[in-house]
């Protein structure tokens, strides 16, 4: 029985991996824009953390007085849903592996030997049910938006360009929009009116 369960669990560690490669193949298109060096670095570093890279090389090269604010990009509602059943059913799930209850009995459904074998080892199943359930969620709830705004207008928008800006293009945008703003604001003061 031990080999069965090695068996099982080898196969969904493989399909987990398989579904993982799957899903990363999603974004190759816009890794075709990169070179291969900003595709690695992508992969690297989160949305998150690009941010707050990003705030620090802003403050340090241009004046503390810009304010830059981060927030997450909600997900639509098409994708908001399935990922909230995920979630209800892994947790669902767990519950029932922790206390040994078989829901397929309720809707008179043969139970999967998966399952029993999942019940048997409740900690590692409960563990990987719970990681890899949450990946999927993670991947149906990430939107890849990367978006900068200078006095809310947009500057730069990685849903359209298909990419986040290098250093150099986001302190270019960042300059023109402060010269920009300080010629109208000059305009605007010998204005008599």
């Amino acid at each position: 029985m031990a080999d069965v369960s090695l068996i099982s669990y080898t196969a969904l560690v493989c399909l987990g991996l398989f579904v993982s490669d799957f899903l990363k193949s999603g974004d190759q298109s816009l890794q075709n824009n990169m070179s291969s060096e900003e595709a690695t670095t992508k992969k690297e570093i989160s949305y998150k953390k690009t941010f707050q890279q990003y705030a620090q090389a802003i403050h340090e090269n241009h004046h503390d007085s810009l304010i830059i604010k981060g927030e997450e990009y909600p997900a639509p509602p098409h994708r908001l849903y399935p990922a909230k059943f995920l979630n209800i059913s892994k947790l669902f799930f767990i519950v029932c592996i922790i206390l040994s209850i078989n829901p397929f009995l309720w809707f008179n459904l043969p139970t999967p030997n998966f399952y029993y074998t999942a019940l048997q080892n409740k900690i590692y199943s409960c563990l990987m049910l719970f990681f890899f359930v949450g990946f999927i969620e993670g991947f149906i709830m990430s939107t890849g938006a990367f978006e900068i705004y200078f006095n809310d207008m947009p500057i730069w928008s990685k849903l359209e360009s298909g990419r986040i800006p290098t250093l150099s293009e986001l302190f270019g945008m960042i300059d023109s929009q402060l010269k920009l703003y300080r010629s109208n604001k000059e305009f605007r003061d010998d204005d008599p009116l």
